[in-house]
């Protein structure tokens, strides 16, 4: 899972998405799977947008 310290106490969808993820299963993992959305990928796409990496 990733973790990053920022000056921020806001918790985003984005946020919200990636924990779901990290779980790797559950109904929002099989709704983008079922969506054929490349679950990594935008895994990857998220944290670049939270975290510029």
């Amino acid at each position: 899972m990733v973790v990053k310290v920022q000056n921020n106490s806001t918790i985003t969808p984005e946020h919200l998405m990636l924990g779901f993820l990290s779980l790797g299963e559950g109904v929002a993992v099989e709704l983008l799977r079922d969506l054929v959305i490349d679950t990594e990928a935008f895994r990857s796409h998220l944290i670049e947008a939270l975290y510029g990496k």
